[in-house]
């Protein structure tokens, strides 16, 4: 699986707002408080026929809760389940060379290969910023070999008092190391954003962002054992930002 370079997509989405600027409406997980039991009682279980969107949805809403697929959204909703790595060494935000680039490409492999699995199926989840009605040709999707984003209105969101609309799309891939190093590095550049992938199977997701990455697991046990192996790619701030 390759990711192809797609230079609208970078022209539409260098125009959505940046993560922290957007305001989405607040949710609890499955509307009561999370626990990681609860969220065990819903088996997950693939399939051979493609999914519909509504199913996708509510796979989403019972493994992670009923709120956008965005990694700055889920990180105040699942506030016990996440952690986030910084790209670079003393939490630069942006790689000047390629050997940042190479260091940046590094981490984000490792930690989304750990938090995944190599070769688990994942669905990525793609939010773009505009009109409700917009389809799919124009919101800009990255092109991907083997894979065909589907609309998901169940998730669609608005911010709060503008008419700009929150679209997720999403498409089923595999997680391979390194196949998706153009992507991470869209993010990185802020030519790409709404990108997290989630394995349902798991519990888990990964959610690049322009600095780092926000990462999900199952429990707050597994959040603690993550910090110890990569503690020097975490903030020295409290809120782990």
């Amino acid at each position: 699986m390759r990711i192809r370079q797609n230079t609208q997509s970078q022209r539409i989405w260098r125009a959505m707002p940046r993560p922290g600027l957007c305001g989405y409406r607040e949710a609890e997980a499955l509307r009561v408080p999370y626990s990681p039991m609860k969220l065990r009682e819903y088996p997950v279980t693939f399939r051979d026929e493609p999914m519909t969107s509504t199913e996708i949805a509510t796979m989403w809403k019972r493994t992670f809760g009923d709120f956008a697929p965005l990694g700055y959204v889920c990180r105040h909703e699942l506030r016990e389940r996440w952690l986030r790595i910084h790209s670079l060494p003393a939490s630069k935000r942006y790689p000047d060379t390629e050997t940042e680039y190479g260091e940046l490409l590094r981490r984000h492999n490792e930690v989304a290969t750990i938090v995944l699995g190599e070769g688990e199926e994942c669905a990525l989840f793609v939010t773009t910023f505009g009109e409700q009605c917009a389809s799919l040709a124009e919101r800009g999707l990255p092109v991907i070999d083997h894979a065909t984003f589907v609309d998901v209105p169940e998730l669609a969101t608005e911010q709060r008092g503008e008419r700009i609309s929150a679209n997720v799309a999403v498409a089923w891939v595999s997680w391979k190391r390194t196949h998706f190093d153009f992507l991470i590095r869209s993010v990185a550049d802020e030519s790409a954003g709404g990108v997290l992938f989630a394995n349902f199977r798991r519990h888990t997701a990964y959610a690049p962002y322009d600095g780092g990455a926000d990462v999900f697991v199952d429990t707050p046990e597994q959040v603690a054992l993550k910090k110890k192996q990569w503690s020097g790619w975490l903030s020295p701030r409290k809120d782990g930002l």
